[in-house]
């Protein structure tokens, strides 16, 4: 008896070793695809990322094992295509014929890389002539993505991304979306009343050298981001609806408009900036608000056509708020014309200067235009719009140009019989030079007006300069001057006036350069501080080069400004001398509440060769010496060059550290890896758990056994 339950034991065993032998010879499921597998659905794997796409159901998450291809992309399912979690790094999706067509759905791109180079038309038919298109209640989500379209080597002048109604472009996270060299436009909506948003957060996007930026009524919102829309050949943008939230947007070289857009808000230190674009830089027609703490720079736009630096069209409304910081200048026509309603609290920044309006039959406004308008619809009916602008007490607006009036304010007044435009501003500063490069904070600012026969002279108020009366103080013959005064305040009839002076005009001391040909003036005891006093409010910075050759210097030298420990700004300083050639000065504006502060200066990029030393000599008024000191030349010890580079064998390394040597020593490689003696991604182990659970089984049966038979036996 004992012997036939010895053998039923036995057959146990050798049954329980046996299904623990087949499972381990069972295929598990690896981490890692297997060789040449480039997609993975769940468990099934694929070798090409089109195969998965076929393969997926509604909704389901493709997961990338590697770079893959597709020749195109027509989906009627809702996918996510994604980085499999095993990678170290982002796979490249490449797209080698066509585009993507989305029927309503939504298709998410997740920790990954798209190029979508040379691709012309999506796959399908009817959308021969965009690489992305979106029907209706789409939408295209860039999740961490870096995604690319070049339409070099396209034939068929493709545009780029495509929505019709209800449409969402998403781009989070990290993505950066450029899209480049399209003979249309980067983004184009259908025409439709519908919703096409964008939403861009923490991430980047960049039009470069297509047609358009964002053509169409968009509602874009971009937070916490970078968007560049450069070098458009028509419109950089065109009425989409734009929240900038601390972001940072840019406009430049369009051939047409720069920034176009419905309502507008600027908000939580962003920074928009409209340069060089053909028509308007800035245009608003909605809603137009820039909070306290953002600023916009405005410049060298309208080069293309009559219209303006910055436009609020007659159904705007705008207010600009205090701290927001508004520069406008060298534009080709006015600088700010307003049809609407547009108010800049006191304490906003305004800056309009070096704006040149000679466009159209008639030019009036160089700085400003403020009319109001109208339009006469089908029934002949004519509609008005009243336009009211008010501008903040601390606006800086001179040195502007127009052909036929108004130099720096032309105010419409009775545009249509009664109607009226209205307009309120304060005084002229008290450091505003005609012809003169005042202090204004605009880093590439050049001043190119020629008021005063080449003179620098102090302005001194506002002055009439209408059609048949234009300002002029500096006439060669008697008689020729018109000098009458305009008060500030506020206007609703017709208004042209200029910042100028009167007779006898104030000029700054010293303004000319010396004759490099007459003797060089005594330099001045650096310890003696200038006596001049500085405007106020102002922070004067007095530039002292000491032992040095003129030739030497750069041609400007820059500030950062400090108010209580917290950098406020900077200030460029020109090659421009103050009594003697080794003198340079400019001036800081600050406002009056700001003069008690604890200001600071320091200069930035020291010239080579030259120390730098700040001494504050009074209240907001700074000197900084630069001091040139010759430099020390080692003379180098020669010695000739063997034909051949010897090999440097890194020696053993002793206890005590060396003196660096003079040669690089070839680069110690890292030692090999040793084999793995711990489980590494991908194998299975989980057999190795079981084998070791069988056997202790086994080990404490068979140690049960043996006992009970050793018990039985003494019995």
């Amino acid at each position: 008896m004992t012997k036939r339950k010895n053998a039923v034991y036995g057959r146990l065993l050798c049954g329980l070793l046996a299904v623990l032998m087949a499972l381990m010879l069972f295929p598990a499921r690896e981490t890692r695809a297997a060789e040449g597998d480039v997609a993975r659905i769940g468990d099934a794997t694929y070798e090409t990322l089109d195969e998965a796409i076929t393969a997926a159901a509604d909704g389901a998450t493709i997961e990338l094992l590697a770079d893959a291809t597709t020749s195109g992309m027509n989906l009627s399912k809702n996918l996510t295509i994604e980085k499999a979690e095993e990678l170290t790094t982002e796979p490249t999706i490449t797209f080698t014929h066509q585009g993507i067509a989305l029927w309503g759905i939504s298709l998410t791109f997740k920790d990954c890389n798209v190029v979508m180079n040379g691709i012309g038309s999506t796959p399908y038919g009817e959308w021969s002539w965009m690489t992305i298109c979106a029907s209706t209640n789409a939408s295209l989500t860039l999740n961490n993505v870096d995604m690319t379209m070049d339409a070099t080597g396209t034939t068929n002048s493709p545009h780029a991304i495509y929505f019709c109604k209800n449409n969402v472009l998403n781009i989070i996270n990290g993505s950066n979306l450029t899209i480049e060299n399209y003979a249309n436009d980067a983004l184009e909506w259908d025409g439709g009343n519908g919703g096409y948003n964008v939403n861009i957060t923490d991430s980047t996007f960049v039009s470069d050298h297509n047609r358009s930026g964002f053509t169409g009524t968009f509602y874009a919102t971009i937070t916490n981001s970078d968007v560049d829309v450069i070098n458009s050949t028509g419109n950089g943008s065109n009425g989409t609806h734009y929240i900038i939230d601390n972001s940072t947007v840019d406009y430049l070289n369009n051939g047409s408009h720069g920034l176009s857009a419905g309502n507008l808000t600027i908000c939580n230190n962003s920074t928009v900036t409209a340069k060089n674009n053909g028509y308007y830089g800035v245009y608003t027609s909605g809603k137009f608000t820039v909070d306290g703490t953002s600023e916009m720079e405005i410049a060298g736009n309208s080069h293309a056509g009559d219209f303006a630096g910055l436009k609020v069209y007659r159904t705007a409304t705008g207010n600009i708020a205090n701290g927001a910081v508004i520069n406008i200048h060298d534009n080709c026509c006015s600088g700010l014309s307003n049809n609407g309603k547009l108010t800049f609290e006191n304490g906003a920044r305004l800056t309009i200067i070096d704006n040149y309006n000679d466009k159209g039959s008639t030019s009036y406004g160089g700085g400003i235009y403020n009319s109001d308008s109208g339009y006469t619809d089908d029934d002949g009916v004519y509609h008005h719009y009243d336009a009211v602008l008010e501008l903040p007490s601390n606006a800086i607006i001179f040195n502007n140009h127009a052909v036929t009036a108004g130099d720096d304010i032309y105010n419409n007044g009775n545009y249509r019989d009664s109607y009226s435009a209205e307009i309120t501003f304060s005084g002229v500063g008290s450091d505003w030079w005609l012809d003169g490069n005042a202090t204004i904070g605009l880093e590439d600012h050049t001043y190119t007006g020629e008021d005063c026969n080449g003179a620098i002279h102090k302005i001194d108020g506002w002055y009439d300069d209408s059609v048949n009366t234009r300002w002029e103080a500096d006439a060669s013959e008697a008689g020729n001057n018109h000098i009458e005064v305009k008060e500030p305040g506020n206007y609703n009839e017709t208004l042209a006036v200029k910042a100028a002076h009167g007779n006898n005009p104030q000029v700054p001391e010293n303004p000319d350069q010396p004759d490099p040909e007459d003797p060089e003036p005594e330099k001045p005891d650096p310890e003696v501080p200038d006596p001049t006093l500085p405007s106020t409010p102002s922070l004067t910075i007095t530039k002292k080069w000491v032992a040095d050759n003129p030739e030497d210097r750069p041609d400007s030298v820059t500030f950062n400004v400090y108010k209580d420990g917290i950098y406020d700004g900077f200030l460029e300083i020109e090659g421009k001398y103050f009594g003697d050639r080794d003198t340079w000065r400019d001036s800081y504006p600050i406002e009056e509440y700001e003069v008690g502060a604890d200001w600071w200066v320091e200069e930035v990029d020291v010239p080579v060769n030259y120390t730098d030393d700040v001494e504050e000599i009074r209240d907001n008024v700074f000197y900084v010496y630069n001091t040139y000191e010759e430099p020390v030349i080692e003379e180098p010890v020669s010695s000739e060059p063997s034909s051949e580079p010897s090999e440097v064998t890194p020696s053993e390394p002793s206890v005590e550290p060396s003196e660096p040597s003079s040669e690089p020593s070839e680069p110690v490689s890292e030692p090999e890896p040793a084999e793995p003696t711990l489980p590494q991604t991908g194998q299975t182990w989980w057999p190795v758990i079981l084998l070791l659970a069988g056997g202790a089984v086994l080990v404490a049966f068979g140690a049960f056994r043996t006992i009970r038979g050793h018990g039985r036996r003494e019995r």
